[in-house]
């Protein structure tokens, strides 16, 4: 696997006879505040904490699971699909309120260098794309969650929204009058710029010299 950028210490862990691997998951979530943020949620499915990153990865165990994305040669989108079982109805609402589409969903496959010891430099980035839609489906006590994920080529088919607008420019750029008369364009009559002294003429600028004999007098390459 070398070719997909591991690092040495990463093809060894691969190739190990006895290997422990484990999936890093980095999903945003709406933080509820105004004007809204994002707040990351970082999971694994080891069964206890990891810290890698300089980051805290919260323990899921067998509870999370991942499908991942299937690889491809052509230009398009793919999905991947990350799902959590057994979690409590009382988060349900806040699964509801905090999932959004658009968010960055980020997962990384690990490989540890002892059972619950830490993590090898450096796991592989397998997907990188965001949050496309959730469903939960409820038992008595518990939920199951399963998010669904796009690559970021996923953006190329969205329409662009922008437009060539006074008001669409300002959004980006406030106090930028480039467009703000371009409405009166439409009807505006006269000519644009200075008129060409000259304008009958067949060679065009050059007319404007005030000696036509210094023109016939250039010599041009051929090949020009």
């Amino acid at each position: 696997m070398a070719d997909r950028g591991l690092t040495g210490a990463m093809d060894t862990a691969v190739a190990a006879g006895t290997n422990y691997p484990v999936l890093l998951v980095e999903i945003g979530f709406d933080d509820g505040a105004s004007p809204p943020g994002t707040s990351t949620v970082r999971l694994t499915s080891s069964h206890q904490e990891i810290s890698w990153d300089s980051k805290t990865w919260t323990a899921t165990g067998d509870l999370l699971s991942v499908t991942p994305a299937p690889e491809t040669s052509a230009v398009r989108a793919t999905g991947a699909q990350i799902t959590l079982t057994g979690i409590d109805t009382a988060y349900i609402s806040l699964a509801l309120s905090s999932i959004r589409q658009g968010k960055a969903c980020t997962m990384w496959l690990a490989f540890l260098d002892a059972p619950g010891g830490s993590v090898i430099a450096d796991p592989y980035k397998f997907f990188d794309g965001e949050v496309d839609n959730a469903t939960i489906r409820e038992g008595s006590d518990t939920a199951t969650v399963t998010i669904r994920a796009e690559s970021n080529l996923a953006a190329l088919r969205r329409a662009n929204r922008s437009r060539f607008t006074s008001e669409d420019l300002k959004e980006d750029f406030p106090g930028d009058k480039f467009f703000d008369f371009a409405r009166g364009l439409g009807d505006w009559k006269g000519d644009w710029g200075k008129p060409n002294p000259i304008p009958k003429e067949p060679w065009g600028f050059l007319a404007s010299l005030d000696d036509r004999e210094e023109f016939d007098s250039w010599e041009f390459d051929d090949d020009e």
